[in-house]
């Protein structure tokens, strides 16, 4: 008896983790995972910004009030990475999608999404310090479909993000102001 209860618990044990390597097989080939490992390799590339600039990731953008982005009503926004500098805002979202993701036509528009964003972003900035530039991209790892023709989002590899971002010279923000816009994000943090 004692015999048939170790092989019982033999038999459990082995079920367990057939279906714990199953459960780690599907993740590792999942969607997220892709998406989270791009957003990571984003922030690596980012941290080598000179050190004036802020870098913020995983922001959770809210508004007191509804606003209309192309006749749509806007009051949040999650926003994948913020970089602040004294030429203004880069909101950046990434995408790591493959060919066949895009070519489902199963997904919301990033750059509909982006713009959205980024909307929302200039109209909270500009209603606490006045105009601030905010520059929209795409940090893109994979695919991504064709951008539609009036598109304001700048579509980048991760590894041209730095370039772009830095080849943005003229100062608009003076070192005060930065510091103020800079308190302000740090309150849509959520990570």
């Amino acid at each position: 008896m004692a015999i048939a209860q170790l092989l019982n618990e033999e038999r459990q044990y082995a079920a367990t983790l057939s279906a714990n390597i199953r459960r780690l097989d599907t993740m590792r080939e999942s969607a997220e995972l892709a998406g989270a490992r791009a957003e990571l390799d984003v922030i690596e590339n980012l941290a080598h910004l000179p050190d004036e600039y802020t870098v913020f990731s995983d922001i959770r953008l809210s508004a007191e009030r509804y606003i209309h982005f192309n006749g749509v009503p806007l009051r949040s926004a999650q926003i994948d990475h913020l970089v602040l500098t004294p030429a203004g805002v880069f909101l950046i979202e990434t995408k790591r999608w493959s060919r066949r993701f895009v070519e489902s036509d199963d997904y919301h528009d990033p750059f509909d999404q982006t713009q959205r964003a980024a909307y929302l972003c200039y109209d909270q900035l500009r209603r606490q310090f006045g105009k601030i530039r905010v520059r929209s991209v795409i940090a893109c790892a994979g695919q991504l479909p064709f951008a539609p023709k009036n598109s304001h989002v700048k579509v980048l590899a991760v590894p041209e993000l730095i370039g772009y971002i830095s080849w943005f010279k003229q100062p608009e923000l003076a070192p005060d102001r930065l510091l103020q816009v800079r308190r302000y994000l740090e309150r849509f943090v959520t990570a």
